[in-house]
């Protein structure tokens, strides 16, 4: 075989890899949007528990899992760019933190495993950054009540959790916990497990640039953006392509004043109070 036909295949090879690696990105794992959750209902209590979570994100704050009781909680969050780990076993809540040098909102994958054996609990961040406690607790038992929560809280209402605690935004591709593993399967089962705004696969959104477009699914769909704090002039421009043939494009209200930019049949129309 001449050498540049050699090299032309193997390129070919390369790019096929390559292209194939991308799609089992998307494919599998699931997207979390900040308000999604799945709850797996179960009741249990052991002295050993494990958990693997799997994740990429861009957010600094959100719910990864919690194994909840009436008191009880195993609480894996993500807090200004950090890992939280919190387990309370009825003697108070104990807390351990990732490194604080090194950020986990940085849309690369990351693992967390978590290991808790009668009064020792450890963190393990991506297989090298660990950290460990000893439970103050005479108790060493988990007890779970309440189920299984991967991505929020579920409206659930515990003096542990926060009034409106942040769901998770990104994706996880494994959340394993003791023998359940929670995101084998996104169907909801009637008394069993419920999913809620949550997609299979890893969204393109949560990798997209300032020069990606944004696409509106549904009538309930929005985009809100920061303060618009303009004394004189703003400018707002936009490339709207839709089959619709009306609906708000822009919308700002407060203190008294109003703009509104909307479409409708076959033109556009522009308003402001002030």
């Amino acid at each position: 075989m001449e050498p540049a036909v050699k090299r032309t295949q193997e390129k070919l090879w390369l790019g096929g890899l390559l292209w194939w690696s991308l799609l089992l990105q998307l494919v599998y794992g699931a997207s979390f949007y900040g308000d999604g959750f799945v709850q797996l209902k179960a009741a249990e209590s052991s002295e050993r528990n494990t958990l693997r979570v799997r994740f990429r994100t861009s957010s600094t704050n959100g719910l990864l899992f919690l194994a909840a009781g009436q008191t009880d909680h195993l609480l894996l969050e993500l807090h200004a760019g950090r890992l939280q780990l919190k387990l309370d076993l009825g003697s108070g809540e104990q807390v351990l933190h990732s490194e604080k040098s090194t950020q986990l909102n940085d849309l690369a994958w990351h693992t967390a495993e978590v290991r808790h054996t009668h009064q020792n609990l450890t963190l393990t961040v991506d297989k090298n950054s660990h950290a460990s406690l000893t439970m103050p607790s005479s108790r060493y038992d988990l007890h779970i009540s309440d189920g299984l929560f991967v991505g929020g809280s579920g409206g659930l209402d515990r003096v542990y959790l926060p009034r409106d605690p942040t769901g998770f935004r990104g994706c996880m591709d494994e959340v394993v916990f003791n023998e359940h593993d929670v995101l084998s399967s996104l169907r909801p089962y009637a008394g069993f497990k419920k999913v809620y705004e949550v997609s299979l696969g890893c969204s393109p959104q949560f990798l997209a640039t300032e020069e990606d477009p944004i696409s509106f699914f549904s009538s309930r769909a929005y985009m809100s953006l920061p303060t618009w704090n303009a004394q004189q002039e703003a400018v707002f421009e936009c490339v709207v392509h839709t089959s619709a043939k009306e609906g708000i494009i822009l919308f700002n209200s407060g203190q008294g004043r109003g703009l509104c930019c909307r479409g409708d049949p076959g033109r556009l129309t522009s308003g402001y109070n002030r």
